[in-house]
């Protein structure tokens, strides 16, 4: 059974010595900020999700190609509530045995609004057809479908969502991760330490935090089953030599790198 955040608040407390300088708003910010950069070493089972969306046709092409992810689900409002989308399948019993499923076509993942752009571009804006790539939008809680759809189509998404924002007020809820109330301690610490200016209290729980996260990240191989995909100059070959078509690169952030 996962932890509270008020079971967490009250031992940052006495390992730093029951001091009052620290108001509860900064304390539940470090937590949240700690259960954060936790849930982003894995895809934790956790904080995954799976809905079907079914998108009303409305023969209108320019929204028929969105798919909003507002009132399933989890409710996402915000983009920011979403870590990242796995996988968008079309669901059609219809549809040939094309993926471990029949009726069940996974559609193939386009990381930039740029690429998406020339994907349009060759393929015809206009052209309506079953959608076989999507965009996860930038700045909305909403995917992007092309070919434009011909017709009213299903879709299972299975994503990652991010966890609950940690505050005073929902102190006696639980962690949306549990088993890892060590990791999410030890981060919180090395980083009040770090405003403190407390030299060894830092290293003690950063190394801490640090021999966690090795643990955490080889616990399973976690690869996942993102599709990704790179649209050359000569049609929509698939390829892997740009990172932005390889969906195992990742970019150059270290843990702990970064203070909040």
């Amino acid at each position: 059974m996962a932890l509270t955040a008020e079971s967490i608040r009250d031992d940052i407390i006495g390992a730093l010595g029951n001091r009052t300088d620290l108001t509860e708003e900064y304390l539940y910010r470090q937590i949240h900020l700690a259960q954060l950069r936790v849930s982003r070493l894995k895809r934790w089972e956790a904080l995954r999700f799976t809905f079907t969306v079914n998108p009303t046709f409305n023969t209108d092409p320019e929204n028929d190609a969105l798919i909003s992810l507002t009132g399933q689900t989890p409710n996402f409002t915000l983009r920011s509530e979403i870590r990242m989308i796995e996988t968008v399948a079309l669901l059609d019993s219809t549809l040939a045995r094309t993926s471990e499923e029949d009726g069940v076509r996974k559609l193939k993942k386009i990381t930039t609004r740029a690429h998406w752009e020339r994907l349009i571009e060759q393929r015809g804006r206009t052209e309506l057809d079953e959608p076989t790539h999507y965009l996860f939008s930038e700045y909305d809680a909403q995917i992007e479908v092309h070919p434009r759809p011909d017709r009213g189509y299903q879709y299972r998404v299975r994503g990652y969502k991010l966890p609950t924002i940690v505050t005073e007020s929902g102190k006696g809820n639980a962690l949306d991760l549990p088993n890892m109330e060590d990791a999410i301690f030890a981060c919180s610490m090395y980083r009040i330490f770090l405003r403190l200016k407390n030299r060894e209290g830092y290293l003690l729980n950063k190394n801490e935090y640090d021999t966690l996260s090795l643990e955490i990240t080889k616990s399973d191989d976690d690869q996942g089953e993102m599709e990704q995909v790179a649209i050359t100059a000569g049609g929509d070959n698939l390829g892997s030599g740009d990172s932005w078509a390889n969906p195992f690169h990742r970019g150059s952030t270290h843990i702990g790198s970064q203070v909040e």
